[in-house]
């Protein structure tokens, strides 16, 4: 028996959406131009521990009887501020989580930049991808950014 397309049909379905690693890879483009190409900025998957550490809300998650408790934990990368001449460096704005869902996602960041944008508590949980991009202009123009910017093109030269 042809039991047919059980699916039903994808159209309607909004691909438009970006992943918050779409966007940041996209701002992490405009880097090498801004700083004549001495600093770069890198998207980097977490690691488990690194993730467990990060957002300990993820261990609540885990399911003991699975047999690959870390196929599901979800998406996580931190953003990075490298040297092309410093190969040892690397300075890290923030790091974020987010389920198969993309949003809402979640973002600890660096503990100068969270002080200076007033942000309560260690995560700041964002809803939207409109909501996203707008809190990571303020990140990426922070005075502690431009600070760290800086710094790493003067010892870069």
């Amino acid at each position: 028996m042809d039991s047919g397309n059980l699916w039903g049909e994808l159209e309607g379905v909004d691909l438009e959406i970006n992943t918050p690693k779409e966007i940041l890879q996209e701002q992490a483009k405009f880097l090498p131009r801004l700083t004549k190409d001495l600093l770069y900025a890198e998207i980097k998957e977490l690691e488990d521990r690194e993730l467990y550490n990060s957002f300990d809300y993820v261990l609540d998650e885990i399911d003991e009887d699975d047999p690959n408790p870390n196929s599901n934990h979800g998406f996580a990368y931190k953003f990075l501020l490298k040297s092309r001449f410093m190969d040892t460096y690397r300075f890290e704005l923030f790091r974020l989580h987010h389920g198969i869902g993309i949003y809402p996602v979640t973002i600890r960041l660096d503990n100068d930049i969270q002080k200076e944008l007033q942000l309560p508590g260690t995560y700041k949980e964002i809803e939207s991808e409109e909501d996203f991009v707008e809190f990571i202009s303020k990140v990426l123009q922070s005075l502690r950014v431009k600070r760290v910017i800086v710094a790493l093109m003067k010892l870069s030269r």
